[in-house]
């Protein structure tokens, strides 16, 4: 799977919450918070590389790219910030904002289409 610089800090940024997405995980499998965060802390260091390559997923991988398909935080952030820095002491535009929110949206149907046909 190809993926650009924006899409890959979009995924980067869901996956500096391991957290978060543990707790999104056991409530989906039903499995307590402390195995879900292991789980993740295992396979979440390596996801893009595996996303990247092609290479196939495991199923605790593929809640993690579904966790990743349906979060809208990084794009709602960028919306939150319109009118102040963001990275790299750059100010947030309307019109950055909306890339952003483009482009997660793709990544979303990129991620999801991959899920659903088997392929990443």
């Amino acid at each position: 799977m190809h993926l650009t610089n924006l899409e890959i800090e979009i995924i980067e940024h869901r996956l500096e919450v391991p957290d978060a997405m543990a707790e999104v995980l056991a409530d989906t499998v039903d499995i307590s918070y402390e195995q879900a965060f292991q789980i993740y802390d295992e396979r979440l260091p390596g996801l893009i590389a595996k996303l990247t390559a092609g290479k196939p997923l495991d199923k605790w991988e593929v809640e993690a790219v579904r966790d990743v398909a349906t979060d809208n935080v990084y794009a709602d952030m960028a919306d939150d910030a319109i009118g102040f820095n963001w990275q790299d002491g750059k100010e947030m535009t309307p019109q950055w904002a909306s890339r952003i929110w483009n482009t997660s949206e793709n990544l979303h149907n990129k991620l999801l289409k991959a899920l659903i046909s088997g392929r990443n």
